[in-house]
């Protein structure tokens, strides 16, 4: 029974491995997503107030307001798969040390 814990642990060690790489991985993607989804989200709350200014189309104002909301949503999707991989990784680290 030693003998298949000890196997175990060293056949989980590769996959320890690729994780750390995926979450490193993802970290970077995270933040560039971030960095881009505030200029995206500058730029349509610029077109939502100069569409509310200039036409007072309210239909333009609402597709916006779902576009500002779907750059939220794909940056909070991206951190629930970051925080995921984390989780992972930390579990899989004690199962390695236990």
């Amino acid at each position: 029974m030693f003998c298949l814990k000890i196997i175990g642990k060293i056949l989980l060690i590769p996959v320890w491995f690729i994780l750390i790489i995926v979450g490193i991985l993802v970290k970077l993607v995270v933040n560039m997503v971030s960095i881009a989804k505030s200029f995206v989200v500058l730029g349509l709350v610029a077109l939502a107030i100069g569409t509310i200014i200039c036409y007072q189309d309210w239909a333009q104002v609402v597709f916006l307001f779902c576009l500002i909301v779907s750059a939220f949503l794909v940056l909070y999707v991206s951190v629930f798969i970051d925080a995921a991989i984390d989780l992972a990784r930390e579990k899989l680290v004690r199962i390695l040390l236990a």
